[in-house]
């Protein structure tokens, strides 16, 4: 995946209602607490995620369409990214 301008976009989405400092935890760790967090939120509320495990991308993504939340935005690279999860 490539990196985004967050110049553009950022006043676009609304600022997270919670975030998850993952570090480089491993994938299902990663998840596990992505879940945990999700938990404690609204419908709707936004959950960021920063992580510095460089399948995290596609670990997020493929969690969020298993699972029917939404992946609002993501910012990912060859380390890692920050991810925007929307609760459904």
């Amino acid at each position: 995946m490539s990196d985004e301008s967050s110049t553009n976009l950022d006043y676009k989405l609304s600022p997270a209602h919670s975030i998850l400092e993952a570090g480089g935890e491993a994938i299902d760790i990663l998840l596990a607490a992505i879940a945990r967090c999700l938990e404690e939120l609204l419908p709707g509320q936004i959950l960021e995620v920063v992580s510095s495990e460089p399948s995290a991308g596609e670990a997020i993504s493929g969690w969020c369409r298993d699972t029917g939340h939404a992946l609002a935005r993501q910012l990912a690279g060859d380390e890692g990214g920050q991810f925007w999860i929307e609760r459904r």
